[in-house]
């Protein structure tokens, strides 16, 4: 079938050069959908035998999917599907390996969006554009998105301006829906994880999730379509949770309090409603609602990301102010959970709190905390954080000099955080830590000096902030005990996790592994560098140089 390529080339040009945030979506958006997938048939049908590359540009990977589906079921020709992986660093040589082993009638490459070295991937593709069109004599459609367009048209224009594009478009229900589909998973996960782990946006809501919700909204504020304040507020929670993990703690802070707003007057509404009577199984007297977990309980999960956030700008700018806000922030959230009787809840996120009571050497509340969590971890079985409930009361006996209770309650620590699986146990290194401290104090040098060493050799420190003042206690117990030593060697363990976690400059010829501190990489820039000098073949031999000391080790070894 012949198709009118030049008008598709003339129809996609205007549409390539409209700014992104000028997308003007078809108001029918099934019929234009429909249309596109008819002309992107016809286009690989005509194009059979000889090469032709066209450009599907799709921003939502369930709609590219389906549509991918339909195209198959319409075609009037077989078309071979290849998925690429994040790993992958050239398109040519990846289609070139695929044909190998069977010749295709037609390609569908799907997957830019996921390559981690895009950028270099299409800079090579358009390097060697030249061979596509002598090694592949079919048509190849590739799967893109605005963002993969854009740097198409930055990094690999020569490639691209063969192309003809079709673009496709997310009905405006289907958009509204998958947004408030986002917004409860986002909701219901961080409720479910708790303070056990911090889960990224990634994670929940895939790789992708960015350029969809932020293409979404353009589409929805083209057509003019509102979104409900509900929504909104869980946009804006996405946000925060981005930044944060950005390190931008202002910002993130900025999103979090804007979303607060909403479900902070929704909670004011719930407070004048009497309680709802309890069914024949008990349960919370508040209507959960939506899957995320009902509108009070969002707030109170609101509150808590605010309270880890003031508690990570606490550690970087090392404030007592900014963990205090971080304190109260918890407390709300404990205090709403409790007001609804999600005492499962509660068990999931109160040893936040008790993290900042130890910072603030709270010693008191921490005792009263610690009481009251072990009981609720026995109750739910919760193994992981009863552990750090014993390393609560570890802690708490150290500074009221009950030093036997400090020894059994940070080996019940450790005995607890044995019986979970590896992946999930944390903190061990602060268990061993507290009970060196526990041995010392009773005399039992040898014993407290193979309990740091085990602290030591473990990866994940668990609370940075807590582990270097327990670290700086010990450090200063085995000087005032003449084991200068191993006093020595806690001095230098502190040096080597204050740079690991990017809290002072390397200085000197201690090994440096990888950077702990979240979002932010203190040699990222260089080990991109090498990365990019690596991928060009321009660079025959690579020398990195500096004097005895700086790093160059570890930036090879543990970095790149």
């Amino acid at each position: 079938m012949i198709i009118d390529r030049q008008a598709m080339n003339n129809e996609s040009e205007a549409m390539n050069n409209q700014p992104s945030n000028h997308k003007n979506p078809p108001e029918d958006v099934d019929a234009y959908n429909q249309s596109s997938l008819e002309d992107l048939a016809w286009a690989i049908e005509a194009s059979q035998g000889e090469f032709s590359l066209l450009l599907a540009r799709c921003n939502y990977l369930e709609l590219r999917d389906r549509l991918a589906q339909q195209l198959q079921s319409i075609c009037q020709i077989k078309i071979t599907e290849l998925k690429l992986e994040p790993s992958d660093i050239t398109l040519y040589t990846k289609i070139r390996d695929r044909v190998k082993q069977e010749k295709p009638e037609a390609l569908m490459v799907m997957g830019l969006e996921s390559v981690k070295n895009i950028d270099e991937l299409l800079r090579a593709t358009n390097l060697v554009r030249e061979e596509f069109r002598k090694q592949f004599p079919f048509p190849l459609v590739l799967w893109i998105n605005d963002e993969i367009q854009r740097k198409l048209t930055q990094l690999a224009f020569d490639f691209k301006d063969w192309g003809t594009t079709v673009r496709f478009a997310m009905p405006v229900d289907l958009l509204i829906s998958e947004l408030r589909k986002r917004v409860d998973s986002l909701f219901k996960i961080t409720l479910e994880s708790g303070f056990d782990s911090f889960l990224s946006n990634e994670i929940i809501l895939g790789d992708n999730y960015s350029l969809e919700l932020e293409s979404a909204l353009e589409d929805l504020q083209s057509l003019g379509q509102e979104l409900s304040p509900e929504v909104k507020a869980g946009c804006e929670f996405i946000r925060g949770r981005a930044e944060y993990l950005n390190g931008n703690y202002n910002q993130a802070l900025e999103h979090y309090n804007n979303s607060l707003a909403f479900w902070q007057e929704e909670r004011e509404v719930a407070d004048l409603v009497p309680p709802f009577p309890r069914g024949a199984e008990g349960g919370s007297p508040f209507p959960r609602g939506a899957e995320g977990g009902s509108k009070v309980e969002r707030s109170a999960n609101l509150h808590f990301h605010i309270g880890l956030c003031y508690s990570r700008q606490g550690s970087r700018e090392n404030q007592t102010e900014i963990w205090q806000k971080a304190k109260q922030s918890f407390q709300e959230c404990l205090a709403i959970f409790e007001r609804v009787e999600r005492s499962d809840l509660v068990a999931k996120f109160i040893n936040a709190l008790g993290e900042e009571y130890a910072i603030l050497e709270d010693w008191q509340e921490l005792d009263k905390l610690a009481q009251k969590a072990t009981k609720l971890h026995e109750q739910y079985e919760d193994k992981v954080n009863l552990a750090e409930d014993y390393g609560f009361l570890a802690l708490v006996a150290l500074k009221q000099s009950r030093y036997q209770d400090a020894l059994q309650n940070a080996s019940l620590a450790l005995e607890t955080i044995k019986t979970v699986p590896l992946i999930k146990q944390k903190y061990k290194s602060l268990y061993w830590l507290l009970l060196a401290q526990a041995q010392e104090y009773l005399g039992q040098h040898q014993e407290a000096v193979t309990s740091q060493k085990e602290a030591a050799a473990i990866e994940d420190k668990g609370n940075n902030t807590l582990y270097l003042s327990f670290l700086a206690e010990l450090q200063a117990l085995y000087f005032n005990n003449k084991h200068y030593l191993e006093a020595y060697q806690a001095k230098q363990e502190q040096i080597t996790i204050n740079q690991q976690s990017g809290l002072i400059a390397f200085v000197g010829a201690n090994r440096l592994k990888k950077t702990l501190s979240s979002g932010i990489e203190g040699r990222k820039r260089d080990v991109d560098a090498l990365v990019k000098r690596i991928a060009e073949d321009r660079h025959k031999t690579i020398i990195i140089y500096g004097q005895s000391g700086v790093g160059k080790s570890s930036l090879v070894e543990a970095e790149l």
